[in-house]
């Protein structure tokens, strides 16, 4: 997996930084600037359209337990990017949890849309 990264800079004639993810562990070593702040009991989403991170997006790992409400944020987000690649990030200490709700994200999303789904303790990633 290589995916750009450009952060863009409205208004400004400064030039645009790129990074390359290659793996898991560079996203999550990104994921937390992109958000502004390190996820805990959080599902993130990145939204991958031709090689390039559109979107992050973070919800409450909570959410996952109410599929309707899942399928709902899911569809306004696949909606806006219908040809995109997932990488999925449960951030929890509790795999059982982590592992349920990468699996219906999976399941939602179909699994050849999914590059890669990871949990994440704050100490490793699986």
């Amino acid at each position: 997996m290589t995916q750009e990264l450009e952060q863009m800079q409205p208004g400004h004639a400064e030039p645009v930084v790129r990074l390359r993810i290659r793996n898991g562990a560079d996203a999550l070593a990104v994921i937390p600037r992109l958000l502004g702040f390190h996820p805990a009991e959080s599902m993130v989403l990145m939204v991958v359209e031709r090689g390039r991170v559109e979107l992050t997006a973070r919800f409450d790992l909570s959410l996952c337990q109410d599929p309707v409400q899942l399928l709902e944020r899911l569809g306004t987000i696949s909606g806006r990017f219908p040809e995109a690649e997932w990488l999925l990030v449960a951030y929890t200490a509790d795999s059982r949890l982590g592992d349920e709700a990468l699996t219906l994200l999976e399941l939602a999303l179909g699994p050849m849309a999914v590059i890669e789904a990871l949990r994440a303790d704050g100490q490793r990633y699986w």
